[in-house]
């Protein structure tokens, strides 16, 4: 079974970082909790996501490559 981040009915938003593991650490530091380390996604960039104080998820993403067809 795949990996549920979000529940039906939940939004998960993901938002711009140039810096995934740095932005992670200071989730953590600031009470928050990492649910998905970050990860590559091949030729295309790079994900992960944290959970804040109040519950809320979020998700990060970095584009490292551009997909052409």
């Amino acid at each position: 079974m795949a990996a549920r981040w979000a529940q039906v009915g939940e939004l998960l938003v993901y938002v711009a970082s140039d810096d995934i593991e740095g932005d992670l650490k200071r989730a953590g530091e600031l009470g928050g909790k990492v649910l998905v380390p970050a990860t590559e996604i091949p030729n295309t960039g790079a994900f992960g996501i944290f959970q804040d104080p109040a519950g809320n998820r979020l998700g990060l993403f970095k584009r490292t490559g551009f997909v052409t067809r």
